[in-house]
Parts: structure tokens; C-alpha cells; sequence
């Protein structure tokens, strides 16, 4: 009770400080104009500071590299270790110039590219029997499988896994005659070259030179490019470069670079961290936001009132009853109080009512035309206006008139404007 005491009073005082609206207005706007920024500084203000601009990183080369190609259904007929290199200036310039394809190479650092060849002949040629050759040869459900497997330094992902190895799998399409044929000679002759119509995904660029004729010298350049549904393909690509014309299976790989030792964990570290405070900064805000708008509805409705003196006086009884210890009485005004104050809406009604009854009750006075009195009426009959009321009264008919005017008390009752005995002459 004494906080709406305090609410009232500070109430009853702004309803008499005009001038004092228009800077609460004022204020008001300044206040959300600052608490606008302070959420702006408060959301991205902590990216400059827990954020860093930049991760060092350092190159992650690759040891090792190995090609599988087979079927689906026996396993590998191809596999052999590659011969790797690391690409020179010279040789990465000779592929600029060599293409306007190869232009993006510019902006690649030297160190990072490497030259990976395989022979044309396998190192391992495994041992099949006749019968699953000749099965081969005679069924249309095989597909050609090449796998290749890098070998690197570092863990080439964000995550904490410390697997090194990349392997690379991609299915053909079905094994056609022509490769049928020349799968099968290679077994007979035990030769194990590998086919040459094959696709590697998530590599920068592969060149395959072979020979069209075994008694020509010329040969053909397969370039390998990306499609647009994230496939490698080769396509038949004319070169003039050295550096593609090779008896070989030759891969130019590009490998990005890694976070240096402790970059990755702490970047994790780091990452959380400013989830967590974010999600602190939100629901520290979250909370204010809360009550203050909690704090403005409880306000509100004080504000509404008009003349809230109204409901002081509640209040103030209930205080003068508890002084005199009129017990009784202050619980009778402390349930009036409380049957008032369960509904805001019957508070704002009651303190605001009064003056809309003040004003209908001095419109309907000024409208209406006041009452006419019963002594009013009876005036005429009293006045001095003829010879025979100022004649002098006998003493019968003063005995007489006190019952007249006792039975004509309650009419003057009535009104009290008028009071007749001030018409009768005293010297009579």
C-alpha cells in the first residue's frame, strides 16, 4: 500500500506540472535513442575484440599418393605409387602462358602445388583365374572404380580428427566393349596398363598423354575439368606444353593451406567462447527488456488517472483510522480499497468519472429551468398589495394563525430560498 501511496502522490503532483510533459516526451526519445545503440554496441561490439582478423596458417604438403583401378565386383586390376614433385616457378609460368584456363594459377603460391605422376603400367598386377576373365568380358553389370589416395602432413579439415589420408572414390560408367577389349588383352599380356577414360574428383588438374598409335609419336592431352555437378571429367585438350607431354598419369594438385599447431583448437576455443557470451549478452537483455517493459504496464495505469486525490483519500482514511484505532473502520476501508484496486480498469474509471459527472451535472443546471416553490405561489396572497392586509389583526386571529403556519412548515421546507415571516409588519 505505501508504494501506491508513493505512486499516487507522484502522480497527483505530474497532473499539475504541464510544462513537465513535453520533457518527459523528450527524454523519453533520448532514452531509446541511447538504449538503441547500446544494443548495437552491445551485439557486434565484441566481434572486434574476441574475433581475430586473421588465423596464420602454414602449407601442408603431401608424402604420398597411390591409384587403384578395378572393378566393382574383383577388386583392383591397376594400382601403383606416384612419383611426386614439387611444381617450380618456371613450370607453374609454362601453364599460364600455356592457357587462358590457367590464369587463376596467378594467385596460387608456388609452394602449395605439386606434380604427382603415375606410370602408365601397373605396379601390382593381381593373379585371376580364366573363368572370372572370361566373366567379365561376357557380363554388362561391371563398372570401372578408380580410387586415389593422398597422404598428407596435416589433417586437411576444421575438425580435430588426425586422419591425414584424402581418398578419393568415383564409379565409371559400365564397362564398355572397347574397354572390355582392352582389359581383357592387357590381363593376357599381362601388361596392366590402365584405361585412360576416367574421372578424379576434388583435384585442380589432371593431364593424361598416351599414344594414339603404338608406331606413332604423336600423342593427345586430356585436360580435367569441373562440371557444374561437381564432377571431374576429361575432355580431349590440345597443348603445346612440355610439361603435359609425358608417358604418365599426371596429377597437378593444389593442397590449401592449414592453421598452424594450436591455430585449430584455439579457433574452437574461441568460437565457443563468443557463442557463450552472446548467448549471456541475449539473455542478460532479454531480462531487462522484460522488466522494464513490466515496469511501464504497471505505470501506465497511474498515468491514465485524471485525479487520482480519489483514490488517495482511501488511503488516507485507512491511515487516520489506524492512528485513532478504529480498527473496524480501517478494515471496512481496506476492503473498499482492495475491491478498487482488483481491477486497474474500475481505478481509471473511478478517478476519471468525477469529472465527467461534474460536467453533466453543470450542463443539466444550466439546461433545465429551476422548479418553481410552493411559497412561491402562495406570495400574492401575502404581499402588501391591498388596504385589507395592512388592517391590524385582531387578537382571535393571532391566536389563530400559529396552527396556519405549523401546518405550513413543511411546505417552507421545502425551499429553503424563501421565508414568508419577514412579510408580516411588526407593528401589528
Amino acid at each position: 500500500m505505501s508504494e501506491l501511496k508513493i505512486y499516487l502522490e507522484n502522480q497527483m503532483v505530474y497532473n499539475h506540472r504541464h510544462k513537465e510533459e513535453e520533457l518527459k516526451h523528450q527524454r523519453s526519445g533520448l532514452i531509446g535513442t541511447i538504449f538503441i545503440l547500446l544494443i548495437i554496441i552491445v551485439l557486434f561490439g565484441p566481434m572486434f575484440f574476441l574475433i581475430k582478423s586473421k588465423i596464420s596458417t602454414e602449407p601442408n604438403s603431401i608424402y604420398s599418393a597411390s591409384l587403384e583401378c578395378g572393378l566393382s565386383s574383383t577388386g583392383y586390376l591397376y594400382k601403383s605409387y606416384a612419383h611426386i614433385m614439387p611444381m617450380t616457378t618456371a613450370q607453374q609460368n609454362e601453364l599460364i602462358k600455356d592457357s587462358d584456363e590457367f590464369d587463376y594459377l596467378r594467385a596460387i603460391p608456388t609452394d602449395n602445388m605439386y606434380i604427382i605422376d603415375f606410370p602408365l603400367e601397373s605396379q601390382l598386377v593381381p593373379e585371376l583365374p580364366n573363368e572370372t576373365i572370361d566373366t567379365i568380358f561376357k557380363s554388362n553389370d561391371y563398372e570401372i572404380v578408380y580410387t586415389l589416395n593422398l597422404n598428407f602432413l596435416k589433417g586437411t579439415t576444421d575438425s580435430f580428427s588426425p586422419n591425414v589420408v584424402q581418398k578419393y572414390q568415383l564409379f565409371n560408367e559400365t564397362l564398355s566393349l572397347q574397354n572390355k577389349t582392352m582389359l581383357y588383352e592387357n590381363y593376357l599380356s599381362h601388361n596392366g596398363t590402365v584405361m585412360f577414360n576416367f574421372s578424379l574428383p576434388v583435384l585442380l588438374m589432371t593431364f593424361y598423354s598416351y599414344p594414339i598409335m603404338p608406331t606413332k609419336s604423336e600423342s593427345q592431352i586430356y585436360g580435367m575439368e569441373f562440371t557444374a555437378r561437381g564432377k571431374f571429367a576429361f575432355v580431349h585438350r590440345e597443348s603445346a606444353s612440355s610439361l603435359l607431354a609425358t608417358p604418365t598419369i599426371r596429377v597437378m594438385l593444389y593442397s590449401s593451406e592449414v592453421p598452424a599447431a594450436g591455430e585449430v583448437f584455439s579457433s574452437g576455443v574461441m568460437a565457443t567462447s563468443i557463442i557463450g557470451i552472446y548467448i549471456l549478452i541475449i539473455f542478460t537483455f532479454g531480462e531487462v527488456l522484460r522488466e522494464r517493459v513490466l515496469n511501464s504496464y504497471e505505470g501506465l495505469w497511474i498515468e491514465r488517472m485524471r485525479h487520482p486525490e480519489v483514490l488517495y483519500q482511501y488511503i488516507i482514511a485507512i491511515e487516520a483510522f489506524k492512528l485513532v484505532e478504529a480498527y473496524d473502520k480501517e478494515y471496512m476501508m481496506i476492503e473498499k480499497l482492495l475491491d478498487v484496486v482488483r481491477s486497474k480498469e474500475t481505478c481509471i474509471q473511478m478517478t476519471n468519472d468525477i469529472e465527467e459527472v461534474s460536467e453533466e451535472k453543470n450542463s443539466s443546471d444550466d439546461d433545465a429551468p429551476p422548479p418553481p416553490s410552493p411559497k412561491q405561489n402562495q406570495a400574492p396572497k401575502q404581499t402588501p398589495e391591498t388596504p385589507k392586509q395592512q388592517t391590524p389583526e385582531t387578537p382571535k386571529q393571532q391566536d389563530q394563525e400559529p396552527p396556519k403556519e405549523q401546518n405550513q412548515e413543511p411546505s417552507k421546507q421545502e425551499s429553503p430560498k424563501t421565508v414568508e415571516f419577514v412579510n408580516v409588519d411588526p407593528k401589528t
